[in-house]
């Protein structure tokens, strides 16, 4: 976990990739020192795959070095495809370390010590300033604009290749909020103009520093750069934070710079990890008044503190200053301990082979740039003067057939141009390779080439997640629907699932209740392993941050969101549609519009009906059986099993979701999908004869089920949805009507039903909002409804399900009749008896079964009957008899009194709850 924020505000902890989770953003730009690819093919892609657009800028040096390292591995798989690492070339360290991610409305950038690996994003030894923009929050738009006039600056002085540049400024150009006017007062700061160092003296003005602390991993061989701070700052006293044995610093140097002023050198530790390699940055300056601090890349060094590009190294960071004791956080000692003044000689301290080399080698290394396929050619610059016949390829030491051509490029480089003969070499390129250049007598080169056909697909997804966000709100009568629908068909898995991995269908229609698939001969390893099902998430989510099912998910958030609380510029219902131009070509019908599931055998196709055929009534049908379809899948154990939770549950929640807003979004059609919604609550809860999906979650799954739940407010939904199904249901001798009993009072006795009283008044507001609204109902007429539907008396079936929850047994097996008896001497009475399929009942199951008779319905004489024997209860006398049939023994008891369900007693606390809040806000 790293470090956050050196604002001028408390400081806290945070973890990156608590912040990567985050569903707002289509774009990312990451610039880094050392890059560890595997670990964004293997990690961030989980987070970032579905971006549109996702740019690392690292050491050109150092990522040559690192992707040489896989020329036989083969382990990457998208690298310069999906997402590309590109090289930044200079004298010295391409040292910044920034992760900037960004959306149509939000962006967030960190700015910190932390290379691309795990240890860099998620150790406890790096310090990461997190900053934010948004209309709400647009005081740190300078901090965007500093990078962008950063990798502005990379550009024009071709210090990135042409395929990095393209796709920089795909992604500067992408959104309107960050093409502001360049502030560099801002607190993000960059070194090709001026060096930190030299910023840092501007911010502090000349006014009396009392103490400067300096803890960096790594000080010149001199120890100048410390040296020159002290000279320029003048401080009273100096601290030097120094980690034994991982500090990089030559002991001696750094006792003759300390020698001349009042100092310490101090060993730093992390609290409860003491062989955290503690990587941070922090240059702290106190004045009478306030702290200055410089957190980011820079270390103490000469190249990156004193000098300027092209002296010097490219570094970024965070400048701030604030009122005293603003930045303790980083020196917190429940974060780092910090040891007694301490000699340096005493240490096991040493000047270290710094992970930012002496380049003075640099020009005479042989680099390629701009590396790129297009099939069937190769093409890009090597830094060597050669001919044709000195120049071979080469992939995982195997030669590439090709013939190759080379011509003179600017300042000594040589282009080349190599045409892939071999169909077999082009497949591997394809696919992603690292190919090594060799020229004769000077060396060879390591590459991933770039693939900008690839690449250029992945900008195209914007529509695509458009087009889901649309989908999330739906209007019947959208003439954009179809595209809509198809988009989200795209990223489901679902009934589609056999036909993207090309198992056979069984032949049912679409409206047919049976599996529309043979789920048993899917392939579900072949499932788990596509980027579909990846977007589900893998092991601790549910939905990968970054994909467009994630995105469709944010939308479906975010307009509930509306619905409940909506923003006063708009309107409480959401509009119709995304705001896209209807597309000139849009198909006359379902089926040729593409979305699985449309027969076009169901459709009247001539001309004449199609032209009559209103969007509204096409569009129920095209929903009504994408409805049913997925339905279908979700009803069957073995797509439950082979898809995995992570499927199971958000499709649960998507499906929920659709059955609502399309059920009350026509007046004509207000009772849509009735029979859908009990289907499908009857898979997430179960009923008194079985439970559902959620009761059979393992507890860890739960606790993220119940996560994801309230990200969505799942409850609220489906709340306002069995409310409207309520509604429109009618008499309580419906069977829907039962149904829907026995699947509440099932749902709200399981951990996964979290109703509380925001629920039941966001339910309130979600149902009142939609166009099918009968009336607007207030909170507690709302929980009034839940009480009805679980306690209100039904005829008979409340009595067998009471009595089959008291023995776990179904409610099948106890049977209501009537019975002529003698319930005194000489008095013959008509009497209510329950059967009860069991041998024998002790006393206690007696009584509890006529307790919880009694709790449903109220009568004189209650009569019980098993195999075995009888018994009778007379509620005014309070006593009742037991009669045993193998003892022919009468055993009298004395008072019984009524017990209620769990059901039940949930139903009177939701009603006090809600009366008590609204008294409350009164």
């Amino acid at each position: 976990m790293s470090t956050a924020k050196a604002m001028p505000a408390p400081l806290l902890r945070i973890g990156l990739p608590d912040l990567f989770a985050e569903s707002k953003f289509e774009q990312v730009l990451i610039l880094t020192y050392g890059a560890d690819l595997e670990f964004y093919e293997r990690v961030l892609r989980r987070h970032f795959g579905g971006y549109r657009n996702q740019i690392v800028l690292a050491d050109g040096r150092l990522l040559a070095e690192t992707v040489a390292a896989y020329r036989s591995s083969g382990v990457l798989r998208h690298l310069n495809r999906s997402w590309i690492a590109a090289p930044v070339d200079g004298l010295h360290a391409i040292h910044a370390k920034v992760i900037l991610l960004a959306g149509p409305d939000n962006g967030l950038m960190l700015v910190g010590s932390g290379n691309m690996n795990l240890s860099g994003y998620a150790g406890n030894g790096e310090c990461f300033t997190p900053y934010r923009w948004s209309e709400e929050q647009p005081d740190h738009l300078p901090v965007f604009t500093a990078i962008r006039d950063l990798t502005d600056r990379l550009r024009s002085r071709l210090l990135v290749d042409e395929v990095a540049s393209q796709r920089l400024q795909t992604f500067w150009d992408a959104y309107d909020w960050w093409n502001e006017p360049i502030d560099t007062s801002g607190p993000v700061r960059h070194n090709l103009e001026r060096s930190l160092g030299d910023q840092l003296l501007d911010l502090v003005g000349g006014e009396a520093v009392q103490e400067l602390t300096v803890a960096t991993p790594f000080h010149d061989p001199k120890c100048a750069a410390l040296k020159r701070l002290i000279e320029k700052l003048r401080p009273k006293r100096v601290r030097v934070l120094v980690q034994d044995e991982r500090c990089s610093v030559d002991p001696a140097a750094l006792t003759k710079v300390l020698a001349p002023v009042d100092s310490a050198v101090r060993i730093i530790t992390a609290v409860g990890d003491d062989r955290a390699y503690l990587h941070a940055k922090v240059i702290h300056v106190r004045t009478s008044s306030r702290d200055i601090c410089l957190t980011g890349s820079a270390n103490c060094s000469m190249v990156a503190l004193w000098t300027s590009h092209p002296g010097a190294n490219v570094e970024v960071g965070n400048l701030v200053a604030g009122v005293r004791g603003a930045f303790d956080s980083l020196f917190d000692p429940s974060v780092i301990s910090i040891s007694r003044p301490t000699a340096p000689a005493s240490l096991n301290l040493r000047l270290q082979s710094e992970s930012d080399p002496d380049r003075a080698d640099e020009a005479s290394r042989l680099r390629v740039r701009g590396l790129t396929w297009r099939p069937p050619v190769l093409t890009g610059d090597i830094s060597a003067d050669a001919e044709d016949g000195a120049v071979s390829l080469s992939v995982g030491g195997r030669p590439l057939q090709s013939d190759i051509s080379t011509s003179e490029a600017a300042h000594g480089w040589t282009s080349l141009a190599a045409v892939i003969e071999d169909p077999a070499d082009r497949t591997v390129i394809d696919e992603v390779a690292v190919v090594t250049i060799r020229v004769d007598a000077i060396g060879e080169v390591s590459a991933v080439p770039y693939q900008p056909h690839r690449l250029k697909e992945q900008d195209r997804r914007r529509v695509d997640v458009e087009r889901l966000r649309q989908a999330a709100r739906l209007e019947i009568d959208d003439p954009d629907l179809l595209q809509a629908l198809a988009a989200l068909e795209g990223i489901l898995i679902g009934d589609n699932v056999a036909k993207w991995t090309k198992a056979s269908a069984v032949a049912d229609g679409p409206d047919e209740d049976g599996a529309s698939v043979a789920w048993d001969d899917i392939d579900w390893e072949a499932v788990r392993r596509s980027g579909r099902h990846r977007a589900y998430g893998g092991v601790g989510t549910f939905g990968a941050p970054g994909s467009e099912l994630a995105a469709y998910l944010e939308a479906l958030a975010k307009a509930t969101k509306e619905l409940i609380d909506p923003p006063p510029t708009s309107p409480a219902s959401p509009p119709a549609g995304g705001g896209e131009e209807e597309d000139e070509d849009e198909p006359e019908s379902d089926a040729e519009a593409g979305v699985e599931g449309v027969d076009p055998d169901d459709m009247d196709d001539t001309p004449e009906t199609v032209k009559r055929q209103s969007a509204a009534a096409r569009n129920r049908r095209l929903l009504r059986n994408f409805i049913r379809r997925n339905l279908n899948a979700l009803e069957h154990p073995s797509f439950r099993e082979g898809a995995g939770a992570g499927v199971v549950v958000l499709n649960l929640i998507i499906l929920n979701w659709l059955c609502w807003w399309v059920a009350t979004s026509d007046v004509e059609h207000p009772a849509e999908l009735i029979d859908e919604r009990l289907r499908l609550w009857h898979v997430m809860w179960g009923d008194a004869e079985g439970a559902g999906y959620f009761d059979l979650l393992p507890d860890d799954l739960k606790s993220l089920a119940i996560d994801t739940f309230e990200d969505q407010r799942f409850a609220a939904v489906t709340l306002a949805s069995i409310v409207d199904a309520w509604s429109w249901i009618g008499q309580r001798t419906d069977p829907a009507y039962r149904r829907l009993r026995q699947i509440l009072r099932s749902a709200v006795v399981q951990p996964c039903w979290q109703l509380g009283v925001h629920d039941v008044s966001a339910a309130s507001l979600l149902a009142a909002s939609r166009p099918t609204a009968q009336v607007a109902r207030s909170p507690a007429a709302t929980a009034d409804i839940c009480w009805e539907i679980v306690c209100a008396p039904i005829d008979g079936g409340d009595v067998t399900m009471a009595l089959a929850s008291v023995l776990s047994m179904k409610p099948s097996d106890v049977n209501i009749t009537t019975a002529s008896i003698n319930v005194e001497p000489g008095v013959l009475r008509s009497v209510s008896e329950v059967s009860v399929r069991v041998e024998s009942l002790t006393m206690n199951e007696v009584q509890a079964l006529l307790a919880a008779w009694m709790g449903v319905e109220e009568l004189s004489y209650y009569r019980l009957r098993w195999s075995g024997g009888v018994a009778l209860y007379k509620t005014e006398q309070a006593k009742g008899w037991r009669y045993e049939d193998t003892t022919d023994e009468v055993t009298d008891f004395g008072a019984v009194s009524a017990t209620s369900s769990q059901a039940a007693d949930w139903a009177t606390w939701l009603i006090a709850a809600v009366e008590a809040a609204a008294r409350h806000a009164a």
